[in-house]
Formats: C-alpha cells, structure tokens, sequence
C-alpha cells in the first residue's frame, strides 16, 4: 500500500473510532440523563412518615389501597363510595405483600383478607384493615408481631390516584366470566368475554364485594365475597403491569405522561427510590414476561366478639409466611409458632413451594384477554 494509502486508511480508522466514541459518549449521556430524570421524578413523589427502624432488608413491599373518601366531590362517587363527612377516617380496602427477588421467577406477591382476625399492637384483636387507621407503621407492626414478617419497602394509593393512573392508560382490558354487577360500587358489564375498562369502571370492579354473575337467565352473588374480589384485584394488577409495559413498548412517546400518572397515584416511604420502584415493577412482569404469581393466605369464617371474620390456617399458610419471613426450610419465626410438619425443600420452585395457597377458581387468565 503506498504511503498515501496508508494515511488516508489510518485516517478513515481514526474517524470511525472518533465516531464510535462520540456515539458511545452520547448513548451514556441520554442513559445517564434518563436515570437522573426518572430519579428526580421518583423523589417527587409524595413520602408517608415511617420510623425507618421499623423497615427491614428481605424485599418485602407493603402495597395498600387506602379507602380514604377526602376525593369524594360528586354525587355519583357519594353514591358508590359514601360521602367524606360520613366515611371519615380511612381504613385499608387493599393489603398486600409483594415479595421481591432478584430472580423475579421467585416473587409473588400475597392479599391478605381485610377481615382477617389479627391481633393489632395497641388495639388488641381486631380485623387486620382496622390497623391502618392508625397508619401505615401499625400495618408494617402486625405484620412483624403476628408472623415476624419483615417489612423492607412501603407503596400507597388512593381511590382519586388509582381512577388517573387507570385513565392515563386509558383503558384496561379485563374478561368477564359472565354478565356482572355491583349495585354498591356502581360495576355493570352487560356481556360475557373481554371488556375495555377506564378509571371509574375500573375502580368499581377491584372494590366489588358484593359482585353479582348472571348465570343461566339468574344474577347470582359471588359468596366469597373479599377473598373472591382478592382474586380479581391480584389478577387486575398483573394486566396493569402487562398493558403498561405494552403501551410503553408500541408508543414510547406516551411513556412520559404515564410514568407521571402512575407516580402521582402513590405514595412511598422515604427510602424507596427509583431503583427499588424499578426491581418491583420488574418483579410485577417477570424478565420472561410471565406475570407475578399471586396468592391468597388460607382462611376460615369464624365468629370472633361477635364479629364475622376470617382466621387464618396457620399451618396450611405457614409455606407461604416462611417464605416472607426469609427462610427457605419452612421453620418458624415471628410471632406465630409454625407447625413443625411444615418442611420445604430450599430447592423448591415458587409454584411448588406455595402450593398450599388458596387456589384460584375464578376462571380469570393470568392478564388480560
């Protein structure tokens, strides 16, 4: 090659790697500068007051949906939720734990019944939804003194926060078993198979406790009541997570004004940051795109002080507990004593391990339609 050759190739090179470097330098920037905004973004989200000696390393995250009426301002909402200066207080309509592993094959996430017999600090023996009148640090307390589950992050939203996070999605594909009805919470599907849902519908079919199907000509109600809505709220928040991540992926330009309205709809502690907000949504989809594997605790109807309430089967929830407490063999912790019959292999996978939860025969899919 002559020595012109040979500068204009060393020079050709030259460009290419100055190329390769200015490409590469720009690709971090926009990454970095993605991370930093979706950092501040996540700093801006409204913080509940929580001692931070109360949280614990173990992945757990406490999601409760508040039932709090202060966004009651119409007669509509007055009707199907029940006017502010009469629901004052708040009490929590929705208590789960989603357990967050590394390997998101290894996550789930558990309801545990709002009626469900408890003994809450403070109070004494009561349903477990009463604690969160007292707030969120009453919640994180039963948990850790009636199982010794240790609580690491903590998520909130409210009826308003749930209504715009649904609408900026815009709608929310559910499947209907069958027609289906809630007079209290204003849910009306007039025909079985895959409906389209916004924010109002929405928030009517996971609050449904007195869900009605037509069956053979005849409206027929749902007896199982909480744990039958449980069901259908753990399978409404997989489709979110599925129809969230659809949307993002096919219209990336729409993805800005859904991250706000979901970030808008919560509230968090003040250590959850955008890294831990980004592992429990990982955990939500899974990396091989299976939704989260939801459960439901094992319980009883039983009448406690005169109350109609749910206790639980301690040793048939005990597989599931241990594994929210952080241990792998089965053996006790906490405040409860575990049955010492209750033995599982470290090895063993979630669907396997948790094999004692209650079983799903809602005829729901695991998302969407």
């Amino acid at each position: 090659m002559s020595g012109v050759g040979r500068v204009s190739a060393r020079a050709f090179l030259g460009r290419i790697v100055i190329a390769l470097v200015l490409a590469t330098a720009l690709v971090v920037s926009v990454l970095v500068g993605a991370f930093r905004l979706a950092e501040d973004k996540v700093a801006g989200v409204a913080t509940v007051p929580i001692d931070p000696a109360l949280l614990r390393p173990g992945g757990n995250y406490l999601l409760i949906g508040s039932d709090s009426r202060a966004f009651v301002k119409n007669a509509t909402d007055k009707d199907h939720f029940g006017a502010a200066e009469v629901q004052t207080g708040q009490r929590s309509d929705t208590i789960m734990v989603a357990h967050v592993d590394p390997d998101p094959a290894r996550s789930f996430l558990v309801s545990f019944p709002r009626d469900l017999w408890v003994d809450v600090p403070g109070i004494g023996e009561s349903r477990i939804n009463a604690a969160f009148n007292a707030g969120p640090q009453r919640v994180i307390r039963t948990l850790a003194e009636n199982w010794g589950i240790p609580i690491q992050h903590y998520l909130e939203v409210d009826f308003a926060g749930f209504r715009r996070l649904i609408d900026a999605l815009g709608t929310v594909p559910i499947w209907f078993p069958a027609p289906a009805r809630d007079a209290k919470t204003g849910l009306r599907v007039e025909t079985k198979g895959c409906h389209r849902l916004g924010g109002e519908m929405a928030l009517a079919y996971v609050r449904s406790r007195y869900y009605e199907s037509l069956v053979d000509g005849e409206w027929q109600i749902d007896g199982t009541s909480d744990l039958g809505r449980i069901k259908r709220q753990q399978y409404f928040l997989r489709t979110v997570a599925a129809e969230t991540l659809r949307r993002v992926q096919e219209r990336p330009w729409e993805a800005p004004g859904i991250v706000d309205a979901m970030l808008s709809a919560l509230q968090r502690d003040p250590g959850l940051g955008f890294a831990g907000l980004r592992d429990f949504l990982v955990a939500f989809r899974g990396r091989t795109g299976q939704p989260i594997t939801s459960l439901s605790l094992p319980v009883e109807r039983a009448w406690r002080d005169g109350n109609d309430v749910l206790v639980l089967d301690e040793k048939g929830a005990w597989p599931v507990l241990s594994r929210l407490i952080g241990r792998r063999d089965g053996a006790g912790g906490g405040g409860s004593a575990a049955p010492a019959a209750v033995v599982t292999p470290s090895g063993s996978s979630v669907a396997t391990l948790l094999r004692a939860a209650a079983p799903d025969s809602s005829g729901l899919p695991a998302a969407g339609c």
